[in-house]
């Protein structure tokens, strides 16, 4: 099994299948709108840049417990020269994802066979339909700046012989990680050069001042970093984890599995699933770190990456069950989180490739059969964000025509907010609509009639559902809208886009056109007063005309 090393381009030849199914979901699901804390940050940012307003304050502001200030800048520059765009930032955490799996292969060893089937399982990880959230919202690239770091700074350990410029390197990118989401501190100790001069038996008096240099530049990052820190709020305290350890505890170990046990596309993992396969991979760690902490002195550079992964990873679990476990359990696999915690079971997959050849196949081969599920049908998520974010791009488009359109609240819980923010960009040519709608409010409606619809009212509100076909053609109507008649004035309510499968109206109408003609809207019960009469219509947006709606017999309205 011996032999010589895997090639760069055979470790990216043997990923690229995973890779490229990754960018084609960023292409296809990804949305042109920006999404919940997006309006916020940097939402809020470039709200105020666009007025001339920016202030240093608002680049130091938390977001949540981080203070992204890299990120921020770099959306600010963007935006600067082509608007407030999110899927630039959905396709540069892929172009991250790629960066840091071809970096993986410097810990690579020379035997071809555990090589080659770390290569898939590692891909298979970074790359998964898991990172739904991460993949599709602009601004969840910050995630993977931390590791990437990382790796970049155990690579300067490995190629730089100078030692100070290590030092100083290592400072730098920990420093800028810092700066770039919350547990980019953890890069700090992660790299310290510090640690492979101990191991090699190098504390000459050289080695203890730049490392007294390099904790002391921590030390003031640190205070920097909290002085005039604000616990997030709606955020549970710290010791809620101290005064609930089970619950931490189950947190943690579904955090852990939350990558491997999203089956199906499904939004989280089951819990028992994840807490049980999380538990094999925190034994599988501490077999990794234990075995790694009696021979540290004889670490090699490959055997030091992969359980430096590992224990980023580990500690990156430590810090989200110490903030978020007090939000309930289901939330520990949530998408978003496994940008962290795969790199946990990424670690234990290369150590085991360098320590253990004859183990390591039938590791990865486990990894590879845990994904098939996630991969198979994986997209299910992908379909609802894209869903949402495509509601939720029509309805602030109609924010000017529908101010007071609920529909707005897809994209954050506060409409008014992102009514006022999206107005100011839009002024400033920094936001563009995706469609024309200026035509809708007073548009004739034609008699022909292009489809049904019926309400139902709910504790919640109500709900719209019905089907939107072109009288002639049999084709999906581009949407619908809803119309309040107030004498001889209407008003628009709001509108929906005309896209779920109905299989029945292609039965009806004998047309497979017709497939995609359904939609289905909710929205608060609207106050009625005498004489008001409520209208459905769908529109064709690309000829800007609109069709009668006729409701469904036995309808509350």
């Amino acid at each position: 099994m011996n032999g010589p090393r895997l090639s760069r381009a055979r470790w990216l030849f043997l990923g690229a299948p995973a890779a490229l199914l990754a960018l084609g979901f960023v292409w296809y699901y990804g949305v042109e709108v920006p999404f919940w804390d997006e309006w916020d940050t940097p939402g809020r940012m470039l709200f105020q840049a666009a007025g001339g307003e920016i202030t240093a304050g608002e680049l130091w502001r938390q977001h949540n417990e981080s203070r992204p200030v890299l990120p921020k800048l770099i959306v600010l520059l963007h935006a600067g020269v082509f608007g407030w765009k999110v899927k630039p930032f959905m396709v540069l955490s892929w172009v991250l994802s790629l960066a840091v799996f071809a970096a993986l292969r410097r810990g690579v060893p020379g035997r071809r066979v555990p090589a080659g089937l770390l290569a898939v399982a590692c891909a298979g990880l970074i790359f998964s339909p898991a990172q739904a959230e991460s993949m599709l919202w602009g601004f969840q690239f910050t995630n993977l700046l931390p590791v990437l770091f990382v790796l970049l700074g155990l690579q300067v350990q490995n190629e730089v012989a100078d030692l100070t410029r290590q030092y100083l390197l290592c400072a730098a990118l920990a420093l800028t990680a810092t700066f770039a989401f919350t547990n980019g501190m953890v890069v700090w100790p992660l790299i310290c050069p510090f640690f492979p001069a101990l191991a090699a038996r190098r504390l000459e008096r050289r080695v203890l001042i730049l490392t007294a240099g390099y904790l002391v530049v921590f030390g003031l990052t640190l205070a920097l970093y909290f002085r005039g820190y604000v616990h997030p709020e709606g955020h549970p305290t710290r010791e809620y984890v101290f005064a609930h350890p089970g619950i931490a505890a189950s947190y943690f170990l579904a955090w852990l599995g939350g990558p491997l046990t999203r089956l199906g596309g499904a939004a989280i993992a089951p819990l028992p699933l994840a807490e049980s396969v999380g538990a094999v991979i925190l034994a599988g760690a501490a077999l990794a770190l234990g075995a790694g902490a009696r021979r540290w002195r004889s670490l090699d550079a490959r055997e030091r990456l992969w359980l430096t992964l590992l224990a980023y990873g580990l500690i990156s679990g430590g810090l989200t069950t110490l903030g978020r476990a007090g939000l309930g359990l289901e939330l520990a696999t949530s998408s978003r989180y496994s940008a962290f915690a795969m790199w946990v079971t990424v670690g234990i997959l290369g150590w085991s490739a360098t320590r253990l050849p004859r183990v390591a196949p039938v590791l990865a081969g486990g990894v590879i059969a845990l994904l098939l599920p996630v991969w198979v049908g994986g997209t299910g998520l992908m379909s609802e964000m894209r869903r949402q974010r495509l509601a939720g791009a029509f309805a602030l488009d109609l924010a000017a025509l529908a101010p007071a359109d609920p529909a707005l609240a897809t994209l954050h819980p506060d409409p008014a907010r992102v009514r006022l923010r999206h107005a100011r960009l839009l002024e400033r040519g920094w936001s563009a609509p995706t469609w024309d709608l200026g035509w809708v409010p007073t548009a004739e409606v034609n008699p022909s009639d292009g489809g049904f619809y019926s309400w139902r009212e709910t504790a919640d509100g109500t709900v719209l559902v019905g089907w939107a076909a072109d009288p002639r053609s049999r084709e999906p109507l581009g949407a619908i809208f809803v119309f309040v008649r107030r004498g001889a004035r209407r008003e628009l309510l709001t509108g929906a886009l005309v896209e779920r499968a109905r299989p029945d109206v292609v039965a009806a109408l004998r047309s497979p056109a017709a497939l995609h003609s359904g939609f289905e809207e909710h929205f608060p019960t609207p106050e009625l007063f005498p004489g008001d009469e409520l209208e459905v219509v769908g529109a064709d947006l690309s000829a800007r005309r609109l069709f009668r709606l006729n409701r469904e017999p036995g309808s509350t309205r």
